[in-house]
């Protein structure tokens, strides 16, 4: 084995290599054979892990173009397609490493054959690497869902993808997790407030009734499907209550204000009610929801700046949706240690799951961070990508091998091939 080590490396004209004892490596040239230099093997063994590494970029790339963990599993074909296209990419430039290397080229089918092979494994390297990257992310929702408590499934996905954690960070610094909505809302906040000023200020105002038209039709509705006057009552009421506090004309600052109280109030009954369901409270719920809607449409219909003030409500509305149950989660303290009681849970759903909760300790704080760490998009990316990337780790690490021998030593010395 040391000698053979000690032997030459080279390549003849017909493409063949052999190893060359050093004796005869000037005869062998003299016939047109080429000397493969020891950097050139090494660094032919670096450009061997060029396709698990392209791989690996294509894949996260289109993971990523495709939505990263926001998509779930629709985020899975373009990891593979992407990881399929940095595949084949890849074998190409690894051959031509290998041709500027000194190493013989395939012929012209063998090349565009391990093209397509290497772009399928690539490619089903990137399907592999789902099943990980899907668990974590079921497992993370699972986590943020038995922290937050969010009431639904669109609060839950705000917490995920606003990066909300419950209570205080584990170290001095940082926010707590309603510190980090106010945070998140500050900047279309402003935006949308400066568009509402502008709005008073031009003389602009709202008929009131604008905002009770669903309203007086739900009563009737309400009545039919009920077979009782109950639900109607109790909308009638919330209506008188809400002509005697607001006047007949209402500036667009007065309406956004309604709203919001009008959807907080929706968000609150609306989560009691799948504790204790009656009729009074889905009749105030169902008339709360339409107060809330008319606004919406009365402020939507602003002239000039209806539709900005519309954008910037739906991207606030779910973070704001989810700052009550931050605010309950966190409790009176949110920088001391939250340890809410165990409940039956389901994985991934909106209910969460209890499990990880006990592995935290049962403290919301810690859960709520793993659960944002599991369902970060990076994260997500590596994991689904992760199978490649040991690929071209393990390439990197592995051990220089004997130079392959496809010829007999001296089939380069003066032999007519």
């Amino acid at each position: 084995m040391a000698d053979n080590l000690q032997n030459v490396l080279m390549v003849s004209p017909d493409g063949e290599m052999a190893q060359v004892a050093p004796e005869l490596v000037e005869t062998a040239k003299s016939k047109g054979a080429r000397v493969i230099s020891h950097n050139s093997r090494l660094l032919a063994k670096y450009a061997d892990t060029i396709p698990a590494i392209t791989g690996f970029a294509g894949g996260l790339a289109g993971g990523l173009a495709a939505g990263g963990t926001t998509a779930g599993v629709a985020a899975i074909p373009g990891i593979a397609a992407g990881g399929a296209a940095g595949g084949a990419i890849g074998e190409g430039l690894r051959l031509a490493a290998r041709h500027a290397l000194g190493y013989p080229d395939p012929t012209a089918p063998q090349a565009a054959g391990q093209v397509l092979h290497e772009g399928g494994m690539q490619g089903m390297l990137g399907l592999l690497g789902e099943v990980p990257a899907v668990g974590a992310r079921l497992v993370g929702r699972g986590l943020l869902a038995a922290s937050g408590k969010p009431a639904t499934e669109a609060s839950l996905t705000a917490m995920e993808a606003g990066r909300v954690p419950v209570g205080a960070p584990l170290t001095p610094f940082g926010k707590t997790g309603a510190e980090q909505i106010a945070s998140n809302v500050a900047r279309p906040l402003a935006a949308r407030n400066a568009l509402l000023d502008a709005a008073d200020a031009s003389g602009t105002m709202i008929p009131r009734d604008d905002l009770l038209r669903r309203a007086t039709d739900l009563a009737a509705q309400a009545d039919k499907e009920l077979g009782s006057t109950l639900a109607s009552r109790r909308i009638a009421r919330a209506t008188e209550i809400f002509k005697s506090k607001y006047p007949d004309q209402l500036t667009p600052t007065q309406a956004q204000e309604i709203k919001q109280i009008a959807d907080d109030i929706f968000y609150k009954v609306s989560k009691r009610l799948k504790v204790i369901p009656t009729t009074g409270g889905e009749a105030y719920r169902a008339w709360n929801e339409a107060v809330g809607n008319d606004a919406r449409s009365a402020l939507s219909n602003l002239p000039g700046v209806g539709a900005d003030i519309s954008r910037y409500n739906a991207e606030m509305s779910p973070q704001l949706g989810l700052l009550n149950d931050i605010k309950a989660a966190e409790g009176a303290n949110p920088r001391a240690g939250i340890t809410p009681p165990p409940q039956g849970m389901r994985i991934g759903g909106i209910k969460g799951t209890d499990i990880g909760m006990a592995a935290a300790g049962g403290s919301a704080r810690v859960a709520s961070r793993l659960g944002l760490l599991l369902t970060h998009p990076v994260t997500h990316q590596l994991l689904a990508n992760s199978p490649r990337a040991t690929l071209s780790f393990l390439g990197l690490l592995r051990q220089e091998a004997a130079s392959p021998t496809v010829a007999p030593p001296d089939a380069l010395n003066g032999g007519n091939r």
